[in-house]
């Protein structure tokens, strides 16, 4: 599994998407708390509770829209 870290301007961990072979994303913030995910078959970007956000690749909204605080 490939895991991509994501910072912001100032260089802190915003979060990290974790792709799988099969090439699902899964989207975590900094502390690993899951945001949600993208799945590759369905062409769909899921929230935590696995409701449907968007079609397509949007993972990386993720960290902006879920607030899990």
């Amino acid at each position: 599994m490939e895991r991509i870290l994501v910072r912001d301007s100032m260089g802190l961990l915003t979060g990290m998407i974790e792709i799988n072979e099969r090439g699902d994303k899964i989207v975590r913030d900094s502390r690993g708390r899951y945001l949600g995910r993208y799945d590759v078959l369905t062409n769909t970007t899921m929230d935590p509770m696995g409701r449907f956000l968007y079609k397509g690749d949007q993972a990386s909204i993720l960290f902006g829209i879920i607030k899990l605080d």
